[in-house]
């Protein structure tokens, strides 16, 4: 991997001149991937990284999580020429043309993986660098590492709250900054390493990528069902569901697995999930999407409209014109094929 620091600028810099707007029109439009970002938006300056990769703190095998066309790997194997660097992305497009650069390098390709971060391994590495919003993918990310008995963590401040969300992190020991060139929300990257601590995360951030439960206790003394899968901390203790889309309170919360609910309740999460019902009750017709399920005190539906409707009274209930519930067999209920 012999390759000079301005071979590897005068190739980054053709990239950002020649091919950068092309790559990006071709990235997929899955939401996390942030198409057609800008160069300024999507990459942390050669200067600034080759001044975070040497802090003393730096070491081992570097894995950058979320590596666009991965000019971070490139910048530390050119660095550290004794060292393996490996880059994690899940757009096809920025792989394909990262590979291009790896290429023109005589870098092997599988420097650079076309990867999940909800799924893929992440026990690769020593070093993890991340520019990255907070969210459940995120949370995966952390859940992972903390497996490790260490690795440390390279972090550039992404959308202002970054590092807010790596302050809950007991197991995270701030090392050190490194003050950058480029403007970004912060003016200084932060060294983590990981330490030993009997001091436990929040638990909804080892769930928000999981499809578990969650029981959800008001003041109000009422009670109602949500998902863990998507949630998002939006700081505090206040966190985002996506199902249903309500803020919570952590300390509000009861966590379930699929199996610890029963078989009306699961039926209706599910229910949940697959769109606009028909509810026929003793007054009338409804229809809207199911929001919150409440089991306590009664055990009732809320619908997207705000309608509220005590489970003994519906009588039917319809999607996309399958009968899913028939009171007149109150225990059976049934989805339609997906």
């Amino acid at each position: 991997m012999n390759f000079s620091w301005q071979q590897l600028s005068q190739v980054f810099d053709e990239y950002l001149n020649k091919s950068h707007e092309s790559t990006e029109s071709l990235v997929e439009g899955e939401e996390g991937l942030y198409a057609g970002l800008s160069s300024e938006a999507l990459f942390t300056g050669l200067e600034d990284i080759r001044r975070i990769q040497s802090h003393p703190e730096v070491r081992g095998t570097w894995v950058d999580l979320g590596a666009g066309v991965g000019q971070t790997v490139l910048s530390y194997l050119q660095l550290y020429p004794e060292r393996e660097a490996f880059g994690l992305e899940k757009s096809e497009a920025r792989v394909i043309a990262g590979h291009k650069l790896f290429r023109s390098l005589k870098i092997p390709d599988d420097h650079l993986k076309e990867a999940d971060l909800l799924t893929t391994d992440l026990m690769i590495g020593d070093t993890y660098f991340l520019y990255f919003p907070t969210g459940m993918v995120l949370d995966r990310i952390l859940h992972e590492l903390m497996k490790k008995p260490a690795f440390i963590l390279a972090v550039v401040e992404s959308h202002g709250d970054l590092f807010s969300r790596l302050n809950l992190e007991p197991a995270l020991d701030l090392m050190g900054e490194v003050e950058l060139s480029s403007p970004r929300h912060s003016p200084v990257a932060r060294i983590y390493r990981k330490k030993e601590t009997l001091l436990q995360r929040p638990e909804l951030f080892n769930r928000s990528f999981l499809h578990n439960y969650v029981s959800v206790s008001e003041t109000s003394g009422e009670e109602w069902i949500g998902e863990t899968f998507g949630a998002e901390w939006i700081g505090e203790e206040k966190f985002n569901l996506k199902t249903p889309p309500r803020t919570v309170s952590h300390s509000s919360l009861k966590f379930l697995k699929a199996s610890e609910l029963c078989s009306l309740t699961h039926f209706l999460c599910e229910l949940r999930n697959r769109g606009e019902i028909v509810l026929v009750t003793p007054t009338g017709v409804l229809t809207g999407e199911i929001r919150k399920i409440f089991v306590r005190p009664a055990f009732c539906l809320e619908l997207s409209g705000g309608q509220k409707v005590k489970w003994v009274d519906i009588l039917e209930l319809s999607l996309k014109g399958h009968r899913c519930y028939d009171s007149s067999s109150p225990s059976s209920f049934s989805l339609p094929a997906v």
